[in-house]
């Protein structure tokens, strides 16, 4: 036996209606909110749109293929490095995480709409040109490293995790 992290990647604007309701589940902690415009999940969905199956629905599907694919991490032109210009970490300018006594770190998308829209129709124009060479398999590892990758740092440099 010993510690277990879990938890669930989603976006919903919070009310105080919406918390007085449900709340979080017993035994679970809200570690930070965002919305759509700054969301793995979003571009999450559009890669499972742009693999041709259903936003919201299918992404299930782009977990498994994701693990007959290669993201290639670390070079320059494989799909992770794609993927990596529409999300990615940043420190934040202002406040302090009370977890670390350091700044936070936030999670940021491309604002110019080339690598990332905030809708789960959209189609970026680079991203889809970018990934145009790659099968679908890389695409769907592509997009699960960097989505894995950017929620594990946002927990590890937030002092969510070791």
């Amino acid at each position: 036996r010993g510690d277990c992290l879990a938890g669930t990647v989603y976006e919903a604007q919070r009310t105080e209606a919406a918390t007085s309701v449900g709340g979080e589940p017993p035994g679970f902690e809200l570690v930070a909110c965002t919305t759509f415009l700054d969301s793995v999940a979003y571009l999450y969905s559009i890669g499972t749109q742009l693999l041709g199956f259903r936003p919201f629905h299918h992404e299930g599907k782009v977990t498994g293929l994701a693990a007959k694919g290669e993201s290639r991490r670390g070079d320059s032109d494989g799909t992770f490095a794609i993927f990596s210009k529409a999300v990615w970490l940043e420190e934040e300018r202002r406040g302090v995480n009370p977890r670390t006594g350091k700044r936070g770190w936030a999670i940021r998308t491309d604002d110019t709409g080339e690598y990332y829209k905030a809708f789960s129709t959209a189609s970026p124009p680079k991203l889809l040109e970018d990934l145009q060479p790659f099968p679908k398999e890389d695409i769907a590892a592509g997009l699960q490293d960097v989505t894995e990758h950017v929620i594990c740092e946002y927990l590890r440099r937030n002092g969510y995790l070791a």
